[in-house]
């Protein structure tokens, strides 16, 4: 009779926990959402200066016009753990995605597992397979905890530069850092990571080939004191002001080793205007850990000050729009949510795969394959660059990379990839799609 008692009692505790979560999650969400409609649309109102040309073009059918010859998968997945992690990973995404779908439409869910977090402190997302590691100042990160190698992927980045060398254009690799540093780490104890070594595995082919290296990683190191503050503290990805810094970095190299002439002075910060929305921004990581143990963090809205104007438009460019980069470079309809953990704030910066800047200070078409640190960098290259054409070939691989960057025929390729990018364990599909180009 007492254990039930005691069993009784510790129900409506639960009970009662989940309902001041609720009303918790309720007022949040409330109060979010005044703020974010009265600040969106005083946003808006001043950004709705956008013309639409259509073209009467067909759709490009990019499969059949630049057909991928691919590569043989013995080449791709070079040994039979491969093979394993990739079915492990298909496994885990459809973990992933039926967590999302529960975030959606299973009601409370939020307060729930926030509640969770509360009493439990666990890291790990609802159904999810990734798990986190907190790291100081309430900053998390992925660990890579496998040593892994990347030299017949990047055997196939030197094949594709000599290519685009055969053609006159020129080719530049980019390494962006990750949270944790190559040389000072600072792991907590217990916690090993690998993402440095597997992408110097990488580079070292690459550099004894001759192909043009920027490794950021080193930069970085030289020129900031803390490396963590370079990055957002509950998402994996470098806040805007260290992509800023990161694109000035790159065209400075570009000038020197590759004989280019950017006119560097444009991405003088007194150039620009920096527009801090705080809280604005809750990431993967906090999205996974909840608000419980995270917090959303500030995001920086980096402009020109100066006059500009884009045509911006699809790879199939059957829709251009003309206006300011504020217009139609920058997405403000991704700055504000309702609710933080359908929003990402990040993608404010999601730019149209052309952009041409009709500046007559702008020069070079500029071809960039990239992952998504390079999304705030894109907006930034675009200010200098006379025509820039994006593409992240991750998601879905379906014709020749090459065959295309031939036919465009642009100045400059670009391929940037950050350095957690290079893990087998997390993304086998990503890893086979990043380095097919032909």
């Amino acid at each position: 009779m007492k254990n039930n008692k005691i069993i009784t009692y510790i129900f409506l505790l639960i009970i009662f926990g989940i309902a001041v979560g609720i009303q918790i999650n309720y007022r949040e969400s409330k109060k979010n959402r005044n703020k974010g409609n009265t600040t969106f649309s005083q946003e808006t109102s001043s950004h709705k200066n956008i013309k639409v040309k259509i073209l009467n073009k067909e759709k490009i059918d990019f499969a059949k016009k630049y057909p991928l010859e691919g590569i043989k998968k013995e080449s791709v997945y070079n040994n039979f753990i491969n093979k394993i992690y990739k079915r492990f990973y298909r496994i885990k995404m459809n973990f992933n995605h039926l967590d999302d779908m529960v975030k959606i439409h299973f009601p409370f869910r939020i307060p729930i597992i926030t509640f969770n977090r509360k009493i439990t402190g666990a890291r790990k997302s609802f159904l999810s397979l990734d798990s986190l590691v907190c790291l100081k100042d309430e900053y998390f990160a992925f660990t890579i905890n496998r040593k892994q190698n990347f030299e017949e992927e990047a055997k196939r980045v030197v094949e594709f530069s000599k290519d685009l060398n055969k053609a006159g254009i020129k080719f530049c690799s980019v390494t962006y850092p990750s949270k944790f540093s190559k040389f000072n780490p600072d792991f907590p104890p217990g916690i090993v990571d690998y993402s440095n070594y597997n992408v110097d595995t990488y580079l070292n082919v690459l550099k004894n080939n001759k192909i043009n290296v920027l490794d950021l990683r080193e930069n970085a190191n030289k020129q900031f004191k803390e490396h963590i503050s370079l990055f957002f503290k509950a998402d994996h990805h470098w806040i805007p002001e260290t992509a800023f810094w990161a694109t000035g970095e790159i065209l400075r190299y570009l000038n020197t080793n590759l004989n280019m002439s950017f006119d560097t002075s444009i991405l003088n910060e007194d150039n620009f205007k920096f527009s801090t929305y705080p809280n604005r921004f809750l990431g993967s990581h906090g999205k996974k850990v909840t608000l419980a143990l995270a917090k959303p963090d500030d995001i920086t809205i980096i402009e020109p000050n100066f006059p500009t104007n884009y045509e911006t438009s699809g790879l199939d460019k059957t829709e251009i729009k003309i206006g300011n980069y504020s217009d139609v470079v920058l997405d403000y309809s991704k700055l504000f949510y309702e609710n933080l953990y359908e929003g990402d704030a990040y993608n404010t910066y999601s730019s149209p795969s052309c952009i041409v800047n009709t500046s007559p200070k702008a020069k070079y078409k500029v071809f960039i394959i990239a992952d998504s640190f390079s999304i705030p960098v894109i907006p930034f290259l675009s200010t200098v660059t006379k025509e820039i054409t994006h593409i992240d070939i991750r998601w879905e691989n379906k014709y020749s990379v090459e065959k295309y960057i031939l036919d465009l025929k642009p100045d400059l390729v670009i391929l940037a990839y950050a350095t957690d990018r290079f893990n087998w364990d997390r993304d086998p599909n990503h890893m086979e799609n990043m380095f097919i180009f032909k």
